[in-house]
């Protein structure tokens, strides 16, 4: 359950990041797409598969597809878990607001959201707690992406791609 809620909460927070706190038409489409567990109603089995599966949808869905501003985000969830139940809470809320303005992905709210933003309100600070400690064991790698980013970011370079640029541009994202 936590691990499905992780989920969410990265897609919350790169929508809420890229939008700089403002959901737009994109937003319900962002957050249900970097989602696994809104996208294809899949549970992650862990807290490594949640970050690595996000990860991975992070750079393959969204317009801002950047390692660096994927695994800040994950940083945020971290700190929203730190936080407590309250900003989880707020966060689940806004998540529904954004759905709810989207006719084909209402539903979700129903299946997921609502229900999420009961449970949490219940849940002990001490398993939040618990499992920001797990993330924060745990430091993601390129390697744990099912692809060979260091290939990829090769051949981007060798066709004149530059990540300083592209770096300078994104640094208004982080």
């Amino acid at each position: 359950m936590l691990c499905s809620l992780l989920d969410i909460l990265f897609a919350y927070a790169f929508d809420h990041r890229t939008t700089l706190g403002e959901p737009t038409v994109e937003s319900a489409w962002t957050v249900s797409k970097l989602s696994i567990t809104l996208s294809w109603l899949d549970t992650p089995t862990s807290v490594k598969d949640a970050i690595i599966n996000c990860l991975h949808r992070a750079l393959t869905y969204p317009v801002f597809r950047n390692w660096n501003l994927a695994c800040r985000v994950v940083q945020d969830v971290h700190t929203l878990l730190k936080l407590g139940r309250r900003a989880i809470l707020r966060a689940l809320l806004t998540v529904r607001r954004i759905l709810q303005r989207d006719e084909c992905r209402q539903y979700l709210n129903t299946l997921y959201i609502e229900p999420y933003a009961v449970w949490i309100q219940g849940v002990d600070e001490a398993t939040l707690t618990a499992v920001a400690h797990e993330m924060e064991l745990y430091k993601p790698d390129k390697n744990d992406i099912r692809w060979d980013l260091a290939e990829i970011e090769s051949v981007a370079q060798s066709d004149g791609f530059r990540p300083e640029e592209d770096a300078e541009r994104a640094k208004v994202l982080l």
